[in-house]
């Protein structure tokens, strides 16, 4: 499984998003030149797995189950089209389970 980079890290460790995934600070940081980086790494990280709860988790006070996949995919959703609106989403939709 891939690694996330330690900018990418302090990037999620920073927005401390506590499930709100919508973050208009976050949004306006992503388009800063500083941040021209995010989209193609972001991406790279969704392709590669890298977006454990684990690493995910660092989003929440108090981290994730590890049973907590179906939240990381749907944050991870959420904020793709929170800072990158109008690209779609680079993962196919998670299959639906019986």
């Amino acid at each position: 499984m891939a690694e996330l980079s330690e900018r990418m890290l302090n990037l999620i460790e920073r927005y401390n998003i506590d499930g709100d995934v919508g973050d208009d600070d976050l949004a306006k940081t992503a388009k800063l030149p500083a941040y021209e980086w995010l989209a193609e790494e972001f991406e790279q990280a969704l392709l590669a797995g890298a977006f454990t709860t684990e690493t995910w988790g660092v989003c929440y006070n108090g981290g994730l189950d590890p049973e907590d996949t179906d939240l990381v995919d749907r944050d991870l959703r959420l904020f793709w089209s929170a800072i990158f609106p109008g690209h779609p989403y680079p993962l196919p939709p998670p299959q639906e389970t019986e």
